[in-house]
């Protein structure tokens, strides 16, 4: 299986970012699977102001508004042609739920032009404000293997990675809006940054201690209101938590041949033993 992530730098104008998305779909046509990051269709918005909300309601993915339907439809036509799973972060609205309602929101497209939505279930900083949480984790069967999906904090709670290894995930895609802790620091500064190395021990333990192959993207670059850095750092970890290939704080997208069943075998069966993270559990004494 051919796995390509992205680091993506979405701006606050959901048409160029559509047009970027295009342009790496075609790019990697012979893909078996691509991931793009959290909201990476209208950009990422930490800061509140009324133009701002105003943006994402206008822009949010929304199942009863044409634009919205017919960016589906041409992702859509994208994955059948190239017989791909696509995944992307993106704003997403439902109305049916109360007006206005939003969600952030990743979308896992498949080959037959169907698709599943995963909402973020942990809400950050100002996000509960003007977003609300998804309710559920759930695990996805695609034509790549059985994969969970988790968005930016959410990795920060080792239950949730853990549900969806239960509920039999072998791929977990973390998708991401990741910042350094501060703008335009030097190399050096970004090597010991601490949001950076947080970011990356969560997505090697994640991988570990679930014995599931990770795909995590982020986004990349300094925003528009130049508040935030996101830190890239897209990469694939075997299941065994060994990176596999990751990029630096530059755009580019990292391509892997990856033999999931191997993988899995390989670290559920014969490493370590034959130890089994998830049957040698013991919940009857975890409370």
């Amino acid at each position: 299986m051919k796995i390509t992530t992205v680091n993506f730098k979405a701006t606050l104008n959901s048409e160029d970012n559509i047009g970027s998305i295009k342009k790496i779909l075609l790019k990697h046509a012979k893909s078996d699977l691509v991931v793009f990051p959290e909201a990476c269709v209208q950009g990422y918005m930490p800061f509140l102001e009324q133009e701002s909300i105003k943006y994402y309601l206008e822009s949010a993915i929304n199942l009863t508004n044409t634009t919205s339907i017919r960016f589906l439809q041409e992702i859509k036509a994208i994955a059948a042609k190239n017989n791909q799973v696509i995944v992307l972060g993106a704003i997403e609205r439902d109305d049916s739920l109360g007006y206005g309602q939003m969600f952030d929101s990743a979308y896992i497209i498949l080959p037959d032009k169907t698709h599943y939505v995963y909402r973020k279930t942990h809400l950050a900083t100002n996000e509960p404000y003007f977003l609300f949480p998804g309710n559920s984790l759930e695990v996805f069967q695609t034509p790549v293997g059985k994969i969970g999906v988790l968005i930016c904090y959410d990795k920060c709670f080792s239950e949730a990675a853990k549900t969806l290894a239960l509920k039999g995930a072998e791929i977990i895609i973390i998708i991401s809006a990741w910042a350094y802790t501060d703008v335009h620091q030097n190399n050096d500064q970004k090597i010991n940054d601490q949001s950076k190395n947080i970011f990356d021990i969560y997505d090697q333990v994640r991988a570990v201690e679930n014995q599931c192959l990770v795909v995590v993207s982020n986004q990349v670059g300094v925003n528009q209101n130049k508040s935030l850095e996101f830190l890239g750092s897209s990469k694939i970890i075997a299941p065994s938590g060994k990176i596999l290939g990751q990029i630096d704080d530059k755009l580019g997208e990292l391509t892997i041949e990856v033999d999931l069943v191997a993988s899995l075998i390989e670290e559920r069966v014969l490493n370590l033993n034959a130890l089994n993270i998830i049957k040698n559990r013991r919940p009857d004494i975890y409370q």
